[in-house]
């Protein structure tokens, strides 16, 4: 018999906490707080799309400077690069000019 009664408590409970609250939110008092609320909640789902607005467009302009840098390291690197082929390259053209003069010279 004390089981039935001890399960019988939570719902008798929640009957009356539900009860309370329509009660209270067809009230005058409840329909502002519901009022409110709604509009809160459209400030901040408006607030919420200008931020997130806010964060792609300054996302997006990081990630254009980031790949304008990477673009201007990239040419700094090819030219780099350039210079050090050319100048190998003119070392070994004066390489083999030093060696056909030596066999020149050796073979006279």
């Amino acid at each position: 018999m004390k089981k039935n009664n001890s399960s019988i408590f939570p719902l008798l409970t929640g009957i009356l906490l539900g009860g309370a609250t329509v009660y209270f939110l067809k009230s005058e008092k409840g329909k502002e707080i519901v009022d409110l609320a709604l509009k809160k909640s459209e400030y901040l789902k408006t607030e919420i799309v200008n931020n997130s607005k806010q964060l792609i467009e300054s996302s997006q302009q990081a990630i254009d400077k980031a790949i304008d840098k990477s673009k201007d390291s990239l040419s700094e690197i090819k030219e780099g690069a350039q210079e050090v082929a050319s100048s190998s390259l003119n070392e070994l053209e004066n390489g083999i000019l030093k060696a056909k003069r030596k066999i020149a010279s050796a073979s006279k």
